[in-house]
């Protein structure tokens, strides 16, 4: 189950806090650096708030990872960052973003 593998991923992890504030983000990468969660999570709601861009850590530089069927190289994530989807409307709201290297 998902559970299970969330689970096993994260002993030994590696944990990053890549942003702080009204918009939190952190980023954990399993110990084989193949799977790398991002959880992304506004306290409070703006009106027409920006797009964000996140930049990931602890990557692979040459290395390709993929997200919901895009491709991104290592070292654009971590030099340019990651385009974080739009939250729902509300506060306390998140988003798990789930990237896996190839």
């Amino acid at each position: 189950s998902r559970m299970k593998t969330s689970a096993r991923d994260r002993l030994g992890a590696t944990f990053h806090r890549l942003s702080d504030g009204n918009t939190v983000a952190w980023q954990s990468v399993s110990a084989d650096g193949r799977r790398v969660t991002v959880l992304d999570l506004r306290i409070l709601a703006r009106p027409n708030a920006p797009l964000r861009l996140i930049r990931l850590r602890g990557l692979v530089p040459d290395a390709i990872y993929e997200l919901d069927g895009e491709r991104f190289g290592g070292d654009l994530l971590m030099a340019c960052g990651l385009d974080l989807p739009h939250i729902e409307h509300g506060d306390f709201r998140a988003n798990v973003l789930e990237l896996t290297r190839l």
